[in-house]
């Protein structure tokens, strides 16, 4: 089933992500800001099989698929194209990555390809932007890195005291066979205060593993007159800064701290050299990272587009082979959903100042978001100051010098802000909890960390029911307290329009320690069931949107288990109906029924013995005489299938042929003295695939355009509304 997300365009480019990305980012795409110039990803129906070239790129010529040569030459085709084949998901199995060098044409590209009998779905490759709006103790624990400690008054480590890192790292610290995975622009290995192996590095547009680096030629101690204009340096930064808040090593007598620090890091560059702002293909590093073990994977970026199905179904696909998910909200100040931080699959990260108060000058919000993390600014007797979240960087430092800090100067730390900061906080704390318990999933994460975490009044409009900001020490200590085995085996079924059926299999116990007594539920935090004692749930009513629903067992001796349970997106669904004329007794439609917005409805007539199928009709408009109807089911509607008897020993109609010139023809087929009446038909190759329709009306000389059809013969076949045939062969050059 596709799941559909809202489209909420953001009135202002820039500020649907990084607004330090200035001109750059918005010209960076000739043809679209929200899509990649000639990408483009295509899907092969189920029946068409190709094989995965061995090799860490999964690279295919473009001349193996038919479709794709015959097009090569009108509209550039690059010569490799890119399986998306993970995790054996039969969708992304047949999908490929495609890029044409004719951008300006790529909407008559799709229309072109479209058309083709083994393409299930062309889409464009969406573009997305980082969400770094830049700016600008356990003492024992962590006191030998110099910069985790307060200068002239400002605490450095704020973002890691407010959610009270010290106790957890006497609790646990992070293990390096836990990886987490730094999705961004680039990352610059080298930094003194970053352990990353090259095996873990990867550049998505070179393909090259070892390099994931910001690009060579840009000045890393160039001064510059303001960090966020005309500062290539501090721009490829973001991804450094991200990777030192996943993974900054502590006590090595340099910088600073992370609080998930003994993990393993591994680092992924998705921006091409002249726009360090835009993630281009940033799935496809997802993916690399997925398939090269990581077990956390951190996005810093995205927009309000309407996502891609592919990019959908990879999300769907890491998430059921326990890949935990973790994405920015965004920084648009708006409520509106956030892709991919909005994917019922991804854990979202909104973001708090050093007051742990929400970030209200920057932050998206809303019920979506799971979590809140620090990524804000430092405040001070309740002002906001131009410090914010400290943390390795590609640069010498820019923001804090310009500020008239000097005690940075010449230093590859700075200060950066946004949902980009929070949520690399997050995604750490989340490796630091796998280092406890590596059996964590998605569900069991978000619900781990918003049970735990610090609930403060002022923040609950802006996160969902029952979370707030980030806890580590109270989820480490969760999961090391003795703990009740938790339901799981969860299976449910969405009933369109609005219902849910759920079941869970109950925890394995023994036979002389306590036991099962009941069980609770929540929906979206929020307990919606107490004292349940059977292991199924139904639920009804339900509107579009995301759903988790997180089901704890109570104990006999009042003990609790963590929650467990399911995430989905539950689709608006339009009601697809069928009336059967003039009687019912004559025949039957197949596929009514209920589907999700935007789906292809197929509805198939079937005639009783002695009767046949005739027409759809829309009211009193005739939409087509195929018994096969198929259509986006973007509305609820109901046609009527119409059927006859037919008559004693009705012999069928023989084709009457049609007069068509030129034959051969490279341009347009005319059809000459066609009789009066409506016809329906269209152009076919000779499999008997229709490849162009037609409903046209007769009296005339009509003109067919064949230029968009390959070289080859081909059929042109029109039927009247009285079942006479007419019909001929033509050749296209």
């Amino acid at each position: 089933m596709k799941r559909i997300f809202p489209t909420n365009l953001a009135a202002a480019f820039g500020l649907i992500c990084l607004t330090a990305i200035g001109a750059s980012g918005l010209h960076a795409q000739t043809v679209s800001a929200d899509y990649e110039d000639g990408g483009l990803y295509i899907r092969l129906k189920e029946n068409t099989a190709f094989a995965v070239k061995s090799g860490e790129n999964r690279m295919l010529k473009a001349a193996r698929f038919d479709f794709l040569r015959a097009e090569m030459k009108a509209f550039g085709v690059q010569a490799d194209v890119q399986s998306l084949a993970y995790a054996d998901n039969p969708v992304l199995s047949r999908t490929i990555a495609v890029t044409i060098d004719s951008i300006e044409n790529i909407d008559a590209f799709i229309e072109r390809i479209r058309l083709y009998p083994e393409v299930e779905l062309v889409e464009k490759r969406p573009i997305y932007y980082i969400c770094g709006a830049q700016n600008g103790q356990a003492k024992t624990e962590a006191a030998t890195d110099p910069l985790y400690t307060t200068i002239n008054g400002i605490n450095h480590k704020w973002h890691l005291d407010a959610i009270n890192a010290d106790s957890a790292w006497k609790l646990a610290t992070g293990k390096p066979h836990i990886k987490v995975a730094v999705i961004d622009n680039a990352i610059w290995d080298d930094h003194e205060d970053l352990d990353i192996a090259k095996e873990n590095l990867y550049n998505v547009h070179s393909g090259q593993i070892g390099d994931a680096a910001p690009p060579t030629d840009v000045d890393q101690e160039r001064a510059c007159e303001n960090s966020r204009r005309n500062c290539p340096a501090y721009d490829w930064s973001h991804g450094t800064h991200f990777a030192g808040n996943v993974g900054a090593v502590r006590n090595n007598g340099l910088g600073i701290a992370a609080i998930g620090s003994g993990v393993t890091v591994m680092g992924v560059r998705c921006a091409i050299n002249s726009v360090p702002g835009a993630v281009s293909n940033g799935f496809g590093g997802v993916r690399w990272a997925a398939e090269h073990g990581a077990d956390v994977i951190s996005m810093s970026w995205g927009s309000t587009n309407q996502p891609s199905e592919t990019e959908q179904e990879l999300l769907k696909s890491c998430y059921e082979n326990g890949i935990i998910l973790v994405a920015a909200a965004g920084n648009s100040m708006s409520a509106a959903w956030f892709f991919p931080a909005a994917s019922p699959y991804v854990i979202s990260v909104g973001s708090v100042d050093s007051d742990k108060k929400f970030s209200s000058g920057f932050s998206n919000y809303g019920k979506w978001v799971d979590i809140l993390s620090p990524g804000g600014f430092v405040k001070r007797g309740g002002t906001t100051t131009n410090y914010s979240i400290l943390s390795t960087t590609f640069c010498t430092n820019q923001d804090y010098r310009l500020n008239g800090d000097p005690n940075f100067d010449g230093k590859y730390y700075d200060g950066m802000y946004g949902t980009s900061m929070a949520t690399p906080v997050a995604a750490s704390l989340c490796g630091l909890l796998l280092s406890v318990d590596s059996t964590l999933n998605t569900h069991t994460m978000r619900e781990l960390l918003a049970s735990t975490a610090q609930i403060i009044d002022d923040n609950a409009a802006r996160v969902r029911d029952g979370s707030g900001l980030i806890d580590a020490f109270a989820a480490v200590k969760a999961l090391l307290t003795d703990r009740r085995p938790m339901p799981s085996g969860f299976r449910y079924t969405v009933v369109p329009p609005k219902s849910l059926e759920m079941t869970w299999e109950a925890p394995e116990t023994e036979a002389d320690g306590p036991q099962v007594a009941y069980y609770r539920v929540y929906r979206n935090g929020t307990q919606i069931k107490d004292r349940l004692t059977e292991t199924a749930f139904s639920d009804d009513n339900l509107r579009d949107g995301n759903y988790t629903y997180s089901v704890e067992a109570v104990y006999d001796d009042n003990t609790v288990s963590l929650r467990a349970g399911i995430d989905f997106y539950l689709p608006v669904y339009r009601s697809v109906g069928v009336e059967i004329a003039p009687d019912t007794a004559w025949g039957r439609v197949e596929g009514a029924g209920f589907y999700a917005d935007g789906d292809t409805a197929e509805l198939t007539a079937i005639p009783m013995p002695g009767y046949s199928f005739v027409r759809w009709k829309d009211g009193d408009e005739v939409i087509g005489r195929d018994s096969v109807y198929r259509f986006a089911a973007r509305y609820d509607v109901t046609f009527t299938a119409q059927f006859r008897e037919n008559v004693a020993n009705e012999k069928r109609l023989a084709a009457t042929p049609l007069a068509v010139y030129p034959n051969p023809t490279d341009d347009m087929l005319h059809v000459e003295n066609l009789p009066e009446g409506d016809y329906d038909g269209g152009v076919y190759d000779l499999q008997g695939r229709l490849l162009i329709p037609l409903h046209v009306q007769g009296g005339a000389t009509l003109e067919i355009p064949v230029a968009r059809l390959t070289k080859g013969t081909y059929i042109v076949k029109l039927t009247a509304s009285d079942g006479a045939v007419r019909m001929a062969k033509f050749q296209k050059l």
